[in-house]
């Protein structure tokens, strides 16, 4: 049954559907229904992996810290899940060889996606109208980035929003849940009673190597859209904050040697922090000596004592921050870890990370900010 009612032409969130029966020669062998659109069907594209060359995780284990052991480095990279009352971790060398994972998290059915091609890692819950879906990879590319598919209905559903593009879900929308990348050493010290995604994960994989080695230097990533936003390089890694009117753009490289960047638009007021200490799995065969790329993320600035609060790096520990109204300590996943702030959080704020060409096209919105500038 179609998600939406059968002569439906406009989406719940106003997509206008496509109902013709064109579809791209890439799916020719999908049982996807391709009659239900809101893209056109020549923007999606395939990345010339055979179907079925992407397995999800659908069985993950899911183990304490403790039993990690040493599966991962200090610098490996994780995404942080929250949902359910529960805290995960997910490492990306696993994600990169699967790009999707199945998984419970608080009792609730969660989806994890990784997308190596624009870098890109995202979270949703997986169940849409009481029911709980199962996604994996396409092989199918749209605007630069990974398409996924439900197993239930063969729907194609886009990683930067979790909308259904194509099929019998189309217009339907999975809930993101709240992530942040960070490093494993800093996961383990913010969360040691939580649980990690296990590499155990009935696949026979090489997680200390990656899948794409060289992808992040190399020139793979412009054969993806056939006229990338030239504003920035393709594969600059930025991170891009929304606010009510506009969507702001930050290199990442810019940020590195500041490490904080204090922005206002309009009446939000937001802190976007850099750390050095997390390896990037897409730029060495070998893990362990891939290349450091650090982790950003963006939180909105509280007012403490009538004014707001205002970080700087801290002057011994590069992988924190201190306010300079109370000297409390800070990481990069927003929690003050010492100080008269010690147990508080940062407000949340709404950013995104990924490779600039993969957000330029599905957010054309963005503007990077132009007082701030990779060397």
């Amino acid at each position: 049954m179609a998600f939406l009612p059968d002569h439906a032409s406009i989406s719940p969130l106003g997509d206008r559907i496509q109902r013709d029966d064109q579809r791209p020669s890439c799916a020719l062998d999908w049982d996807t229904r391709w009659n239900l659109r809101i893209v056109d069907a020549n923007a999606v594209h395939g990345e010339g992996l055979p179907r079925g060359a992407l397995q999800a995780i659908d069985a993950p284990q899911m183990i304490d810290l403790s039993a990690v052991g040493a599966d991962l480095l200090p610098n490996s990279p994780i995404a942080r899940v929250r949902h359910g009352g529960k805290v995960a971790a997910f490492p990306l060398q696993v994600l990169a060889w699967h790009r999707a994972c199945n998984a419970e998290l608080g009792g609730q059915p969660v989806l994890v996606l990784f997308c190596p091609l624009s870098d890109r890692v995202e979270a949703y819950s997986r169940t849409l109208n009481g029911q709980a879906l199962h996604f994996s990879a396409s092989g199918l590319v749209h605007r630069g980035a990974s398409l996924f598919y439900d197993t239930e209905t063969q729907s194609l559903w886009r990683l930067f929003d979790g909308k259904c593009i194509v099929g019998e879900y189309v217009g339907a929308q999975l809930e993101r849940l709240p992530l942040l990348r960070g490093s494993w050493s800093e996961f383990q010290r913010q969360y040691p009673q939580a649980q990690a995604l296990s590499r155990q994960t009935g696949f026979l994989r090489d997680y200390d190597r990656s899948p794409l080695p060289d992808y992040d230097r190399g020139s793979a990533a412009a054969t993806l859209l056939d006229a990338p936003d030239r504003r920035l390089p393709a594969l600059e890694r930025v991170i891009a904050v929304q606010s009510p009117n506009e969507l702001t753009v930050y290199p990442i490289a810019a940020l590195e040697n500041r490490r904080v960047y204090e922005d206002q638009r309009g009446a939000d007021a937001f802190v976007v922090l850099w750390t050095p200490g997390t390896v990037s799995v897409l730029n060495h065969e070998v893990l362990a000596n891939a290349r450091d790329v650090g982790t950003a993320a963006a939180f909105k600035r509280p007012a403490v004592n009538g004014r707001l609060l205002s970080l700087r790096p801290h002057p011994t520990e590069p992988q924190q921050f201190v306010d300079a109204e109370t000297q409390s300590s800070w990481n990069v996943f927003g929690a003050a870890v010492d100080g008269p702030l010690a147990g508080k959080a940062l407000p949340a704020a709404s950013f995104e990370t990924s490779f600039w060409f993969a957000l330029a096209a599905a957010r054309p919105q963005a503007s990077p900010q132009p007082r701030l500038r990779a060397a």
